[in-house]
């Protein structure tokens, strides 16, 4: 459902995966792909060595205990929100999802340059796919 929201040049290629483990289905996990490829990853367990949020192989993952609980309200509650509102947001998952989303044009994200420099990782990783999807190339849109 919120990939209907994505804009043109991501459409058919981003898709919302999830998924639970065992009876209860208490633990479970949220990835993001991009053409087939993993771009962001959330569960329910965290790792003691790894920073919240950190990259590895082109993915984002955010290593926090219980984090999916988290995202899939973010994830709900996205459907509801006005452009701005996803954009203002102080959520990371909420504001990353908004650089996907078909009412933020090309010259919108050209806006956004400056903010990036000290914008929430996942945001940025999700500016710079983006900008890539809509052939904005820029040093400044490179993680």
């Amino acid at each position: 459902m919120i990939e209907s929201h994505f804009c043109a040049a991501l459409a058919d290629r981003v898709q919302i995966q999830t998924a639970r483990y065992g009876s209860d289905e208490e633990v479970g996990r949220i990835w993001i792909v991009l053409d087939k490829k993993q771009i962001f990853s959330v569960a329910d367990s965290a790792s003691p060595n790894r920073p919240v949020w950190y990259s590895k192989d082109g993915c984002v993952y955010w290593n926090e205990y219980n984090s999916r609980y988290s995202c899939e309200s973010y994830l709900e509650a996205y459907l509801n929100y006005s452009i701005e509102e996803a954009l203002a947001s102080i959520d990371e998952v909420t504001k990353a999802l908004a650089m996907f989303d078909k009412r933020v044009g090309k010259r919108r994200l050209y806006s956004f340059v400056d903010e990036m420099a000290n914008a929430p990782l996942l945001v940025r990783h999700f500016y710079a796919i983006r900008c890539r999807a809509e052939g904005i190339e820029s040093e400044r849109h490179a993680l």
